[in-house]
């Protein structure tokens, strides 16, 4: 944890020369290491299951005291929250604390991915009050794994476009480039009934309102 909080101090600097966004662990989340490690099924002598270090937000159930100072940090530089792979339950406590002390902006990275692979029905009573949900178009080529257009428009539909922003998540070696990534999955978005309007919405104007542009 020391190493991980001290790279985030930097992150300070970052929304100082004008960051608009802060992520939290990826896959160097505690409970993303435990899940690949029993996919793996490795194990020690003893036979236990072999698990890398991982980072978790939480400490006896509450956020602990460095992910507070960021949390305060990107409320003072109106910068935006991302969970990117934390757990369900650290998701839940992160944006309890957050709506708690209001005027933080937060995205719940990519729900429908396979970390944190979230429930619509539990997204929707998170959003609300600067917490909107990041559906990713990247994650949606097939290179990529299974989750498919369907599992987004459920998403969208349940929490509401109005409380949804479209990112294309590109980067990745079988992923087009990010203008290309939006337009192929905003076509079969609009194929799922979504209208021209609703897109923009979440392409465009959420995008903006939450970055302050």
């Amino acid at each position: 944890m020391d190493g991980w909080w001290n790279k985030s101090k930097g992150r300070r600097i970052y929304v100082k020369l004008g960051g608009k966004e802060v992520w939290l662990p990826t896959f160097d989340a505690q409970h993303v290491k435990l899940t690949e490690a029993k996919k793996s099924g490795l194990k020690n002598k003893e036979g236990n299951i072999l698990v890398e270090p991982g980072i978790s937000i939480l400490r006896n159930n509450e956020l602990i005291d460095e992910v507070k100072e960021i949390v305060d940090m990107v409320r003072e530089y109106n910068a935006v929250l991302g969970t990117c792979h934390i757990s369900k339950k650290e998701i839940s406590t992160l944006i309890q604390y957050t709506k708690k002390i209001g005027n933080v902006k937060v995205l719940i990275t990519h729900p429908v991915y396979k970390y944190p692979d979230l429930d619509p029905q539990f997204v929707k009573e998170l959003v609300g009050d600067g917490v909107y949900v990041e559906i990713c178009a990247g994650n949606f080529f097939p290179t990529l794994g299974d989750i498919t257009v369907k599992d987004a428009a459920k998403m969208i539909k349940t929490v509401g476009p109005e409380n949804c922003v479209i990112s294309s998540d590109s980067g990745a070696k079988f992923v087009p480039i990010a203008p290309e990534a939006l337009r192929v999955f905003a076509e079969y978005l609009f194929k799922e009934d979504f209208s021209r309007d609703e897109l923009y919405l979440m392409l465009a104007k959420n995008p903006k309102r939450i970055l302050d542009l």
